[in-house]
């Protein structure tokens, strides 16, 4: 818990693109990222614990990586 809604959190740390992955239609693992000019920078991976065996936050991770 931060102490901040999600806009301020996204503002906060400059958030500027997000991916997320879906089971169905549950979110499942999500990742924040910022682009600013030619450097990324990889903000937060979070993940349902409920999903941890299945390692949805390295399956976002790898896609992340073949997409940017």
């Amino acid at each position: 818990d931060y102490g901040m809604s999600p806009k301020e959190y996204l503002n906060v740390y400059h958030v500027t693109n997000s991916m997320a992955l879906s089971v169905g239609d549950k979110v499942v693992a999500i990742l924040f990222y910022c682009v600013t000019n030619k450097t990324i920078y990889l903000e937060n991976i979070s993940y349902d614990i409920e999903y941890s065996k299945y390692s949805p936050g390295i399956i976002l991770y790898e896609k992340f990586l073949e997409t940017i």
